[in-house]
C-alpha cells in the first residue's frame, strides 16, 4: 500500500479523516516520559502534529514519512519551532540513523502499512538508533487475540468489535476498516513481540483499545 502514500489525493483525505487533533496526544507525553534531555523520533510523522506538540518538551525531534507531501506539511509546522528539528522522507524500513541517536519513539496508525518482513527489518534497523533504556510506543491496527494467519477463523467477531468500537460513525468507516484488515497488514500483538524483541526490544506494556486497536510500550535492552 505504499502507493498510496505516494498519492497526494489519498495523503488529503487521509489527513481530513483520520487525523489526529493535537490535544489527544498529552497523554503521550506522559507515556513516554518525554523530558529535556530526550532525542524523540516519530516514525510516520504525518503533517508534524505530534512532533510540534512534543518538541518543546525535548532536545530535539525527528519526523520520518514516505509521503512527500506530509513531509511538506510538517516542515511548515515545524519551521517554527525552537526546537532543533530534522524531517526524513523515506520508507521506514529504510531508514538509517546514526548508533544511539534516540531516547524515545513513537509511532501512530503508521506501521499497519508494512508487510510482517517489513516489520522485522524496521525493528532490526532501528535498534542500534535507540540507546539503552530508551521507550518506543507504537499505536496502531494490532490484533490483541490472534494472530493474523487466524484471521478468517475470528472475523465475524472482529468485525462485530470493529462495529461497536466505531458505534455512529460505522457506516463511513467500515470500506476502510475493511480494506485495513484485508489488504493493509496489521498483524498480532505475538509478531509484533518477536520482531520488537529481535530488534533489542523488551515488551513492557499493551494497551488495547478494542481487539484490533491498540498500542504497545517497549524498551529497549
Amino acid at each position: 500500500m505504499e502507493e498510496n502514500w505516494l498519492n497526494d489525493e489519498y495523503v488529503r483525505y487521509y489527513n481530513t479523516n483520520y487525523a489526529t487533533p493535537s490535544q489527544e496526544y498529552a497523554p503521550y507525553l506522559e507515556l513516554l516520559e518525554l523530558g529535556p534531555q530526550d532525542a524523540l523520533l516519530d516514525l510516520g510523522c504525518g503533517a508534524g502534529e505530534f512532533l510540534t506538540y512534543a518538541a518543546p518538551k525535548v532536545a530535539r525531534v525527528h519526523g520520518i514519512d514516505l509521503s512527500p507531501l506530509q513531509i511538506s506539511l510538517a516542515s511548515e509546522k515545524c519551521s517554527a519551532l525552537a526546537t532543533p528539528w530534522e524531517l526524513t522522507c523515506t520508507s521506514f524500513e529504510k531508514f538509517q540513523a546514526p548508533a544511539q541517536s534516540f531516547t524515545k519513539g513513537f509511532s501512530r496508525k503508521a506501521l499497519h502499512h508494512l508487510a510482517d518482513p517489513q516489520k522485522l527489518e524496521l525493528c532490526l534497523n532501528l535498534g542500534p538508533a535507540f540507546r539503552s533504556g530508551a521507550l518506543l510506543y507504537i499505536e496502531d491496527g494490532i490484533f490483541f487475540n490472534f494472530e493474523r494467519s487466524q484471521l478468517d477463523d475470528h472475523w465475524e467477531e472482529l468485525w462485530a468489535d470493529a462495529a461497536r468500537y466505531y458505534g455512529e460513525s460505522w457506516e463511513s468507516k467500515r470500506q476502510d476498516l475493511y480494506n485495513s484488515f484485508r489488504r493493509e497488514h496489521p498483524c498480532g500483538l505475538g509478531y509484533w513481540k518477536e520482531c520488537l524483541q529481535r530488534g533489542g526490544f523488551q515488551l513492557l506494556k499493551t494497551y488495547p483499545r478494542s481487539s484490533f486497536y491498540g498500542g504497545i510500550l517497549a524498551r529497549k535492552v
